[in-house]
């Protein structure tokens, strides 16, 4: 009898953990990579959620912030804000997440949670690529990215930069990005917070 409770309870864990998965996931709070700019900032779309919206038609994004809200609730965290960026065909080629922080303690570990749950959702037997860059000395960044076979990519990033206001903030930062949706986007306007 404990034998069976034991492997019930063993699979439920494992039905609870994040399914590895073999190509970077394509869905961010019901929008899809590809969709088109009218589709994705559809007003009725967001409409009772508790967010603000607003967009950027020449810098090439559409913004879902938190508003007055708790924040943007996304892979099992809070994120202040969700922008989309479109490429110059009103296509989505690449989504953001990010939250920001006073304290370097708290943005690691936000970075370190966030991470885990990225390496259990991709390891390393599934086939897709894990690179690791860690310029903190020199330019206060660090990043993992995962990549799949097609392309498409995920990579969070803790960097420490200043914000619009000009306040120094630690920021984690998660991407997902399909480059092949993209074209001929000026890319001084996409990495702006």
């Amino acid at each position: 009898m404990k034998t069976r409770i034991l492997i019930l309870m063993m699979i439920a864990c494992t039905a609870l953990a994040a399914p590895a998965q073999n190509r970077v996931q394509d869905t961010f709070l019901g929008c899809r990579l590809g969709e088109d700019f009218r589709s994705v900032s559809n007003s009725e779309r967001w409409y009772g959620r508790g967010v603000s919206t607003s967009f950027s038609k020449q810098d090439g994004y559409f913004s879902v912030d938190a508003g007055l809200g708790a924040g943007i609730v996304f892979g099992g965290q809070i994120w202040r804000e969700c922008r989309y960026y479109f490429s110059d065909l009103d296509v989505l080629y690449k989504v953001r997440f990010y939250t920001n922080y006073s304290y370097e303690e708290a943005a690691r570990a936000r970075y370190r949670t966030v991470l885990k749950n990225l390496d259990a959702r991709y390891p390393k037997r599934s086939g897709i690529e894990r690179t690791v860059t860690d310029d903190w000395e020199k330019d206060m960044l660090e990043s993992v990215t995962f990549t799949d076979s097609k392309g498409r990519s995920c990579r969070i990033e803790l960097k420490y930069k200043p914000s619009v206001n000009r306040c120094m903030y630690y920021y984690v930062i998660i991407y997902y990005t399909d480059e092949k949706l993209l074209t001929g986007r000026n890319p001084q306007y996409m990495e702006e917070l």
